[in-house]
């Protein structure tokens, strides 16, 4: 019934999540493979493509054992592996040739990591290219206490600094912890191409 009413609204594909969080909230609810299947099946016979929102290693590998028709984001949370380690490991290898295999579709996503650490960036404010594509008004917005809540739980949640810390601690700390990330989602991506 929500598969129809989403084609009777005129959706084009259908859009599942595997994400059981990180940091502090690791524990979100995921689907199993009976709802994915069911969920696929309704979806497929109303003719629209399934994504699942998969940027882990474990949501992949359950991207692929459900058959989506598309993975989106990349692939930078690996549980269970080393938090620095950035070199594809057999098991990952195994889930990205099943990918391969199984021709299913892969968006990397690699902007949503970067534009995060741009917003930690102290100078990115006031980079003359984003005034050019962002209205003044909202440029002046994202300068205001308001405006960097979503900077300032990325340094408290993430980074574990205090929002006031010094901009240039917050800046380094930003690129040690998204290095990894980062460089996980090139080498998965470089590897799937």
């Amino acid at each position: 019934a929500v598969v129809r009413r989403m084609r009777a609204d005129g959706a084009i594909c259908v859009k599942s999540f595997f994400e059981r969080g990180f940091g502090n909230v690791s524990q979100l609810p995921v689907p199993t493979p009976e709802t994915m299947d069911a969920l696929i099946r309704a979806a497929h016979q109303e003719h629209m493509p399934v994504f699942l929102h998969a940027n882990s290693s474990e949501a992949q590998a359950f991207a692929v054992q459900t058959k989506v028709d598309a993975i989106v984001h990349g692939m930078w949370q690996w549980p269970g592996e080393d938090k620095q380690t950035s070199t594809i490991t057999p098991s990952i290898q195994q889930t990205l040739d099943a990918i391969v295999k199984q021709g299913i579709g892969w968006q990397p996503t690699q902007q949503v990591l970067y534009g995060e650490l741009d917003s930690l960036d102290p100078a990115y404010l006031s980079n003359p290219l984003f005034a050019q594509v962002v209205p003044a008004d909202l440029l002046r917005w994202y300068g205001t206490t308001d405006g960097q809540q979503y900077r300032n739980g990325i340094v408290s949640w993430l980074l574990k600094q205090p929002a006031d810390a010094a901009p240039e601690t917050i800046w380094k700390a930003g690129q040690d912890f998204y290095a990894p990330f980062l460089t996980r989602n090139r080498n998965v991506t470089a590897y799937l191409a």
